[in-house]
């Protein structure tokens, strides 16, 4: 009886919890939005530097605070020499890391990131491009990108937080159209 006394706590305390987190998130944003546009260092930029520095597909793009630190974090893959690359190109002033490992196919691959990167590839389209499709509002700050493949369509996913809370776009990478998509209400 006390465990189910606790759980019922437990679970109104996290409804209660939440909006506060989603308040932080957008103050986080904000903050994020200001070092970005304070240094000018943005997604298209980071892009750019990490596609400069490793030889490789761009299929996933994250927008990180590691340690305190604000990080655009780009992964990348180069499918002739089976490599993965994680770059982190500082949102602050553009330095830039990146950490390799070595993937193997050997009966055909399954990996969903090979999947994304094979079909980045064969459309000839870029997270690049599609964040410039995208055409994001000035107060509105790109959170995640990645490559998605739903019943039969290839796209890719674009997160963003702004003043009216998350938003998703989806961009087909085969003919470049954005595919209509719901917003999530915050």
């Amino acid at each position: 009886m006390k465990f189910h006394i606790a759980m019922a706590t437990l679970v109104t305390s996290a409804a209660l919890i939440a909006p506060v987190f989603a308040d932080n998130d957008r103050e986080e944003a904000a903050v994020a939005m200001h070092v970005i546009n304070q240094s000018g260092f943005t997604a298209v930029r980071a892009l750019d530097a990490a596609q400069q520095a490793v030889t490789g597909v761009a299929y996933e793009y994250e927008l990180e605070d590691e340690k305190g630190e604000l990080f655009h974090e780009i992964n990348l893959i180069n499918l002739d020499t089976k490599t993965n690359y994680k770059v982190k190109v500082s949102a602050r002033d553009g330095t830039l890391t990146r950490k390799e490992t070595q993937y193997s196919c050997v009966w055909g691959c399954d990996d969903d990131d090979v999947k994304a990167a094979q079909a980045l590839t064969e459309s000839g389209f870029t997270l690049t491009q599609a964040i410039e499709e995208a055409a994001l509002g000035a107060n509105e700050l790109l959170v995640e990108a990645e490559v998605e493949m739903e019943l039969g369509v290839r796209y890719i996913k674009l997160e963003t937080l702004g003043p009216q809370g998350e938003r998703d776009r989806l961009i087909d990478i085969d003919n470049g159209q954005l595919i209509p998509a719901l917003t999530r209400a915050e």
